[in-house]
């Protein structure tokens, strides 16, 4: 009786490993990012265009980025996000320079920084 329960802890605890560190991995792959700095470039359109889902129905208006971006390392990444809105105003202006949490798969998030915020060996590469 008491060898059983152990072999079902036993068990248990294998099942949950099994489960768990797959979804351990999944979420630091897709939700834990990494610093990158970018700029958007300076003739970039930011006047609000239709967005359209993968079946071509509008979705939002909005302005979608693709970013040449690089961490304290040196490291470069094109990042890709868009920001929802209906007026150029909403937008990220031309020349602005970001601070853009990227995962392995994604970008999580972004905000505009001032240009003394960044690393100085990464601002003379995107400047």
């Amino acid at each position: 009786m008491k060898r059983t329960k152990i072999m079902v802890g036993v068990a248990f605890v294998a099942v949950l490993a099994v489960v768990a560190f797959p979804a351990y991995q999944y979420y630091q792959n897709r939700y834990v990012g990494s610093e990158y700095f970018a700029r958007v470039p300076l003739d970039f359109n930011t006047e609000p265009v239709a967005i359209t889902d993968d079946r071509g129905a509008f979705f939002a208006n909005g302005v979608s980025y693709q970013l040449d971006g690089y961490n304290e390392k040196g490291e470069h990444r094109v990042l890709e996000f868009t920001v929802y809105g209906d007026k150029a105003s909403e937008m990220y202006e031309p020349g602005a320079y970001l601070s853009i949490s990227a995962s392995k798969q994604i970008v999580v998030g972004q905000s505009e920084v001032k240009d003394t915020d960044i690393p100085p060996t990464v601002l003379v590469k995107i400047r």
